[in-house]
């Protein structure tokens, strides 16, 4: 009977708890990271090699962050299905003491070979910061005579994989070259330390 008693006792604290930590985690997962406003026009910097200009979709990761997989999965849905020349640059987050390697991930490279990517290791993620970008997965498109029309995420929360609006916005605004009508949040990591005003 006391055995009993307290096995009661320990689900009725067991539950709760379970509850609240669920909870938590679905809040965590639908809650967008922090980005600012990216230029209106694309850096000569980041611009693809050759004269032709095609528009350029930018996208700042974070090799350690589970859900850049799913923004390069994701990111591998739309330009499939657009069929349209574009440049795109992978700017992958390393910190200046990172040890060999520590950007390039085996999973992460092979998520950016259909792509056809540049992949940029974004020492302490100064070129992310200089877009606005500073969260892993902001996606940056600019039309081929470098005008911004879309800035945000592309996943419906973090980690999730699948077509979603965020994905559609942008498809709709590669196919048009037209701005997007809003910014998606972006799901993912932080690209790099907060600043302490942040914390």
């Amino acid at each position: 009977m006391k055995r009993s008693l307290v096995l009661a006792g320990c689900a009725l604290l067991w539950i709760p708890a379970a509850m609240a930590g669920w909870t938590a985690m679905a809040r965590f997962g639908s809650t967008p990271g922090l980005q600012s406003e990216a230029p209106h026009t694309l850096p000569v910097a980041l611009l693809g090699p050759g004269d032709s200009r095609r528009p350029t979709l930018v996208v700042a990761l974070h090799p350690q962050c589970s859900c850049s997989l799913a923004t390069m999965h994701e990111l591998d849905r739309v330009l499939a299905a657009s069929h349209q020349p574009i440049e795109t640059l992978l700017l992958v987050y390393t910190p200046s003491h990172a040890p060999a390697h520590w950007a390039q991930p085996h999973a992460l490279l092979a998520a950016a070979a259909p792509l056809h990517a540049r992949v940029l290791e974004d020492l302490d993620g100064a070129t992310a910061a200089s877009l606005g970008a500073r969260t892993s997965g902001q996606v940056l498109l600019y039309s081929a005579r470098g005008r911004l029309l879309f800035q945000g995420g592309v996943t419906a929360e973090r980690g999730h994989e699948g077509e979603n609006a965020s994905g559609d916005l942008l498809a709709t605004a590669l196919a048009s070259q037209r701005q997007a009508a809003f910014t998606p949040g972006v799901f993912g990591c932080p690209l790099f330390p907060l600043p302490a005003r942040h914390l």
